[in-house]
Formats: C-alpha cells, structure tokens, sequence
C-alpha cells in the first residue's frame, strides 16, 4: 500500500529496509514527494496488492528520487522492488534489481545497503536458473565484498554451500556452512541464525536424511520459540520431507500439518513444499487421485517461478506419484523433464538420481 505521510526533516535516513521480506515481513521504502522535498511516501510490500502498487508507481517514484538526487531513496526502491520479484519467484529480475540497488547504495555511501543487496543476488543465485559453476563463482566475487559486515557475511555464505552441495563437493559446503553458523552463534540467536535451510538442503542433497531432521528440528524449535510463523511454515515441510526419507510417514504428517498451517497464502516455497510432500504420502498410502491433484498443484506452483531446482523436484514427485498409480510411461516422461532441468542447473547429485529412477531405480 502507499500512504503519505507528514514532513520529514531528513526523510532518507534513520529509516530502515526490513532485509529479510521473504520471510513474510514487510519493508519500507521512503521518497521525497511533490513540490515538498521533505514530504514521504512509505510503501509497504507485505502482498500482492503492495507489490502491484510499487510496480505501478515506480517510474514515478524513481523520478522523484532522481530529481531530489537521493540515491539512498533509489537503492531503497531498487532494492524493494527486487524483493517484488522474489517475492513472486522471479530470482533473475529480482537480481538484477538488487545490482541496481547495490549501485545506487555504492554512489550514497550506504555500504550496509550495498552489503544487504549484494547479499541478496546470492541467494537469487542460489536458487534461480544461473548454472551452478557460475552461481559459484560470482558468489565468490561477492562474498569478497561482504567481508566488512560479518552478519551479512555470514548469511552470505549459505546460498553457496547449497550451490557446492548440487554440484556433489560437500566438504565445501559443509566447510561453508560451518563458517557461517560460528559467525552467527557469536552474533547471538536471532530468527536468521534459527533457520536451518540451507544445512537441510545440503544434508538431503548428500542423502543424510537423519542429519537434515536434526538439523532442521533444532531450527524448528528455535523458531517456535520466537513466535515465528512464516519461516515455520517452510521449515516444517523441509522437515516433514527429511522424515520421508526416512520411512516415518507418520510422523512427517504432523508437520505437514502445520505448514498447511503457518503459511501465507502468497508463500510459493511452503505451498510447494507441503503439496510435494503431501502428494508423496498419499501416493505411499493408496490414495491415488489426490496425490495426483496434489503434486500437479505443486508443478503448477513451481512454473509461475524460475526455480529451477524447486520445480525439478516438484517434477520428480509427480514421477514418483505416477509409478506408484502404474503409469511408467508418464512416469518417465516427467522424469526426463526434471533432469533437463536439474541438468541445465548442474544439479549433478539430483541428475545422478534422476537418472537411477529412469532406469528403475526408486
């Protein structure tokens, strides 16, 4: 929503950015207004509606950025309109909003806001359809720049280690990892150092089940604690998957459950998550027709995005889904179009397994 609100002696300082609006929390950004430089205008991006709005007031508010020379107010715009992008799913146009924003943060001499959206291109990175070598080594690069500021440092080096972990080098990532949980533990516990996405992710990709669960168990409990709900609900699923694995369908219903739950209805990752999962213990269970909706709607949610992992893995529940209702043939077929993915990422582990199903594999 955009809203005006009174004067303001200084309007581009003093006012934060929320850097972590993917996990359901709103973030402001401010601009001089009108004839009256010292007026602003707070957009506030917490749904779809807000997001809508920024887009179509940006050019606007971008010129009046320009003509007030505050290159503070345009990273903050750049910056929050990338966070639109991701919001949505669209990782690449999110980056690439980010590097603006990183620009114009570089000309004010914000280098906290610089650090932010530089730290934010590597999660886009990480998760969108740049190939992994790549991912790596423009991580590398940025990682080189974040040094200073050892909170968005440590936060930085965990979209990497995922990116090692796809390309099967996990004692780089876990090493990366590491790092990052050292840095974070003398930080002190805050709702970032709880979530443990990313030590899941690698975990599953290196097919440590029992080392996911715990590692996502310990984040869930901590973000019980703080009375955190939207990263709940993401973590529940990734820990209801890591249980799967694990054959203990019937604890991982549970969690399921609250991740149904927790999750906004704009939160494309939780819904992805639940959906494929959920799918999967139906399928285990004989219930046929709804894990096929199911996993279809989790395809489904997974193409509005360039996620390009996320949607391959959505694909091989679907596939999983399809052998078990005795179509191998279509099983195979949405199979193949996972590994075209999982392949033009360099998900070399996932391609690996996608390829033992093809051949009959579970």
């Amino acid at each position: 929503m955009i809203q005006d609100y009174a004067p303001s002696p200084n309007p581009s300082t003093g006012i934060e950015l929320n850097t972590r609006p993917m996990f359901g929390k709103p973030f402001t950004v401010w601009r001089p207004v009108g004839k009256t430089p010292a007026a602003t205008v707070q957009v506030q991006v917490d749904s779809a509606t807000a997001g809508e709005a920024l887009g179509t007031d940006f050019a606007g508010l971008s010129a009046a950025f320009g003509v007030a020379g505050d290159e503070i107010g345009l990273a903050r715009l750049w910056r929050a309109r990338g966070f639109v992008h991701w919001l949505a799913g669209r990782s690449a146009d999110a980056a690439a909003d980010w590097m603006r924003g990183a620009e114009h943060a570089e000309l004010a001499a914000d280098a906290h806001g610089r650090a932010d959206a530089l730290s934010w291109i590597v999660c886009a990175l990480a998760l969108g359809p740049t190939p992994v070598a790549e991912a790596i080594e423009r991580c590398d690069q940025i990682l080189e720049q974040l040094a200073f500021e050892r909170h968005v440092a440590a936060l930085g080096m965990r979209p990497p280690a995922h990116l090692h972990a796809m390309a099967g080098s996990f004692d780089v990532a876990r090493l990366l990892l590491d790092c990052s949980n050292a840095m974070l533990a003398e930080l002190g516990v805050s709702m970032h150092s709880a979530v443990a996405h990313y030590d899941g992710f690698v975990a599953l990709l290196a097919g440590d089940a029992a080392g996911a669960e715990a590692v996502l168990r310990t984040g869930y409990e901590q973000l019980e604690a703080m009375g955190e709900r939207a990263l709940l609900a993401t973590t529940a699923g990734l820990l209801a998957r890591a249980l799967i694995e694990q054959g203990r369908d019937g604890d991982a219903w549970a969690y399921l459950d609250i991740a149904d739950r927790t999750a906004a209805s704009d939160d494309l990752s939780a819904h992805m998550v639940s959906r494929t999962q959920r799918a999967r213990l139906l399928a285990r269970r004989g219930a046929m027709s709804e894990a096929r909706n199911l996993s279809d709607e989790a395809v489904e949610l997974a193409g509005r995005t360039d996620w390009v992992v996320d949607h391959a893995d959505t694909l091989i529940a679907r596939a999983e889904v399809l052998r078990a209702t005795g179509d191998a043939s279509a099983a195979d077929t949405v199979a193949g179009e996972a590994l075209v993915l999982y392949e033009s990422k360099g998900v070399v582990v996932s391609a690996r397994r996608t390829r033992a199903f093809l051949n009959g594999g579970g």
